[in-house]
């Protein structure tokens, strides 16, 4: 997948977007920024719909909500990277072509199945089909194959876009954190009923 990629979903986007992510439930006094280290988590967390609107940014749209869930605690900013980088994942997903191609990757089969493995420039639903075929043990005509094999290719798109996403982490946290500094000091009262809304919770 290209690197240009990232690029176009990190511009304005042309449509918009909704996706169900999950908030860790913490106090101010446990609070830190770990808190943070999986969106998906299924533990303690609250459902929650990030709307990135249409002709905007991810950041601008996380940083809405994470002062709406968690406030303008310690957790703040990794609240915003980890929503902002899910929002960017998904809408570099939604542009690229399914057929791009694919730089080598290993992939962790669940139930400990095995390890798929693509080669940079194989075919890579050849790959898949036969994989699967072995793993499931039936022919590479059934559906079961098939869907093993759709399956295979999209978690391989997600892990690589999520690795070309994490490249840019540094560097976004930093403009985050700068836009995090900047809207506190010209918009103070925005942020004393941040946190006033989440003490009230």
């Amino acid at each position: 997948m290209l690197r240009l990629a990232v690029l176009a979903a990190l511009v304005y986007a042309d449509e918009e977007l909704r996706l169900r992510v999950n908030i860790p439930v913490i106090d101010e006094a446990t609070m830190h920024e770990r808190a943070f280290a999986d969106v998906d988590a299924t533990g303690d967390v609250r459902e929650v719909e990030l709307v990135v609107p249409k002709g905007a940014e991810p950041e601008g749209a996380a940083l809405k909500l994470c002062l709406k869930e968690v406030g303008p605690g310690a957790g703040l900013v990794d609240c915003v990277v980890q929503l902002a980088s899910h929002a960017t994942v998904e809408r570099i997903l939604r542009r690229t072509p399914e057929d791009e191609p694919l730089p080598s990757l290993s992939l962790n089969v669940e139930g400990d199945v095995g390890t798929f493995e693509h080669a940079e420039g194989a075919d890579f639903g050849e790959e898949a089909l036969s994989f699967c075929s072995r793993v499931v043990r039936e022919d590479r005509s059934k559906s079961i194959v098939k869907n093993c094999a759709r399956n295979l290719k999209a978690q391989a798109r997600r892990k690589v876009t999520q690795l070309l996403v994490d490249e840019q982490t540094d560097e976004r946290r930093k403009a985050i954190e700068q836009a995090v500094d900047a809207s506190l000091s010209s918009n103070p009262d925005k942020w004393k009923k941040a946190r006033r809304r989440r003490k009230d919770r």
